[in-house]
């Protein structure tokens, strides 16, 4: 087992382009020059990028733009259709998605909300009384499907080649088959006992050679009957889901489990074209996902407390920048539990407001923060918190209104074309194999979405009373953690596409990357494989910073160094190790457009692109 232990640092530079550090890591690291071959494309005249977490997608996307005229966008939606085939435990047609994009012949951004939302049947009290696995597993726990209309309206606004050529990638690999990648092996086996709840679904990923067992990596997996489907959808579009025989199919299948989605449902879905948040920090403008998302105000929260200090952070060993990012970090989590759907609460346009531009984070720097120590529970997000403690209660303990996220089925591609058009895609089906339903009639996998809504009358998961904004109401989207990113140079040129996946961590990993890389001056690689902290202000209803000690597949072990973590506990920091932070894939250009790509080590991933 090997161990990378290093002190998580970043400098806030002035320059735009910063020089990166010498490609070789330092002698007290290990050697992981093998993982760097395989995650990261450093800096060259590409023509074409995409960054996944699964190679053959990422191999998938870049081919398709070189060998045809497909753009970012087109390569976007076929990589995306390829990732919920290939790993299904993180993403699919069953799930929902957010996406960010770039159209660089009209300099416009844009962002289409692709989110799940509630059944009409949904209310506040429907897992009232209920075993809490009825908003996890089964039928009941799936909210209404919606990766594939946010794909479609992508590909129509801005695609450039035939939208059954981008699908019918996906369907090939679903048909034909492909070797299991190490990471899908490892996910089936973890969740192998969620798996067998469902026939279909375990019959899907069992392996060919030792059935009733995970299917193992390297052995060829397939979907025969998500293949089918696929052939409607390239002939149909998206109709075929939400107004014809694959969404009846699919409902069919749904309430003969328990589910309580109906044709009804499916023909309400429509995605909505939204304003992405966006602030200007240290010459770069960032830009991200709104409401329902609180991805994106709470990176840029995050990022303009830590940039507000008057003196840069030191590179590498200036542990007191870690005590101010885990601090800015507690500041903007507690201020996006105000953050809900905004069809439901038009409020939170003044919350993003003090998230993003106004000058509520620096007030909370000036009034609520300390160099020396960490600060009183209630005084996080200042008057946005929706934390209550009563008098008789200790400070750290039985806190109102607070919710988690976690997101952790779920993936991020980034991707950049010739002429610089951007993407940026995180889609998910909530958990690991969301649902764990499989609908034996189209090979979809449902999601379990509706978990991210709290219950009335029932604590979560970590047992704290819910947050009645985000109870479940038809019709309405669940709030998200999901932050996919594109970043700016002052001229209005891309220079970052970014993202990642691992439900509140999303945010801090999208975080760290940005901070590390544009201000710091860490290649890409350098700065995602770096070991991260996490700071959710609560962490399993404990005051908690958490911290990289992450194994990977590969015996490494990504860990914080003994001297941060001694800085931050001389802070009063309580400190743990968990074993993951998220999984972050990046694209970077510089000023001469020279392109770079990391896709994370965490998930074996890697990157593609062509000369």
């Amino acid at each position: 087992m090997l161990l990378l232990g290093t002190a998580l640092g970043v400098a806030m530079g002035s320059a735009l382009y910063p020089s990166p550090p010498p490609s070789s890591p330092p002698s007290s690291q290990p050697d992981i020059s093998s993982l760097k071959e395989q995650s990261y494309l450093p800096p060259d005249k590409y023509k074409g990028v995409v960054a996944a977490d699964d190679g053959l997608c990422s191999d998938l996307g870049a081919n398709l733009m070189k060998t045809t005229s497909a753009n970012a966008i087109d390569a976007a939606v076929a990589t995306a259709l390829c990732l919920g085939v290939v790993n299904p435990g993180s993403s699919g047609i069953g799930g929902g998605c957010f996406i960010l994009f770039h159209d660089s012949s009209t300099s416009s951004t844009s962002f289409i909300d692709s989110r799940e939302f509630a059944p009409a049947a949904a209310s506040s009290t429907m897992y009232d009384n209920l075993p809490p696995t009825s908003s996890t597993d089964g039928p009941y726990a799936a909210a209404v499907p919606a990766e594939l209309k946010g794909l479609e309206k992508m590909h129509q606004l801005h695609g450039n080649i035939p939208w059954a050529d981008v699908v019918s990638p996906a369907r090939d690999l679903a048909r034909n088959g492909f070797p299991t990648s190490p990471y899908l092996a490892h996910l089936a086996s973890d969740h192998w006992e969620k798996i067998s709840m469902n026939a279909a679904l375990k019959n899907l990923l069992s392996s060919p050679s030792t059935p009733n067992n995970p299917i193992k990596a390297g052995e060829i997996f397939k979907n025969s009957k998500l293949a089918e489907t696929f052939d409607v959808i390239m002939e149909h579009g998206s109709d075929a889901l939400y107004n014809g025989p694959i969404g009846e199919a699919l409902v069919a299948d749904l309430t003969e489990g328990g589910g309580i989605i109906t044709t009804d449902d499916l023909a309400s879905y429509s995605v909505t074209v939204r304003e992405p948040v966006s602030t200007t920090i240290n010459g770069f403008t960032i830009t991200g996902a709104p409401p329902p998302s609180s991805g994106g105000a709470t990176v840029l929260a995050i990022l303009r407390f830590v940039s507000g200090f008057p003196t840069p952070f030191a590179a590498d060993l200036d542990t007191l920048s870690q005590h101010r990012l885990s601090e800015g970090m507690k500041h903007a989590f507690a201020m996006r539990m105000s953050l809900a759907d905004p069809a439901f609460y038009p409020d939170v346009g003044t919350v993003v407001e003090d998230m993003v531009s106004s000058s509520f984070i620096d007030d909370l720097r000036e009034s609520k923060y300390s160099d020396n120590d960490i600060q009183t529970i209630t005084d996080y997000g200042g008057s946005w918190s929706l934390l209550n403690v009563t008098s008789s209660d200790p400070p750290n303990r039985h806190l109102r209104g607070f919710q988690y996220l976690e997101d952790h089925g779920t993936t991020h591609l980034s991707v950049v074309d010739a002429d610089l058009n951007a993407v940026a895609i995180t889609s998910t089906v909530n958990t690991e194999f969301g649902s764990g339903f499989l609908s034996p009639s189209t090979g979809i996998l449902l999601n379990n979405q509706m978990d991210d809504f709290s219950s009335a009358g029932r604590a979560n998961y970590f047992g704290l009373a819910p947050s009645p904004r985000n109870y479940p109401e038809p019709r309405k989207r669940p709030l998200s953690s999901m932050s996919p990113t594109i970043v700016f140079d002052s001229l209005g040129k891309v220079r970052m596409v970014l993202g990642a996946s691992g439900g509140p961590k999303i945010i801090t990993a999208t975080t760290q990357m940005i901070l590390n890389h544009l201000f710091a001056g860490l290649n890409l690689f350098s700065a995602n494989s770096r070991p991260r902290i996490h700071d959710q202000l609560l962490y399993h209803d404990q005051e908690t910073c958490t911290y990289s000690k992450e194994e990977l597949l590969s015996g490494v072990v990504l860990e914080l160094s003994d001297e941060t973590k001694a800085s931050l506990e001389s802070r009063n920091h309580p400190m743990l190790g968990i074993d993951y932070l998220g999984t972050c894939q990046a694209i970077s250009i510089t000023s001469e457009n020279l392109i770079s790509a990391v896709s994370d080590v965490r998930k074996d991933g890697s990157p593609s692109g062509w000369l």
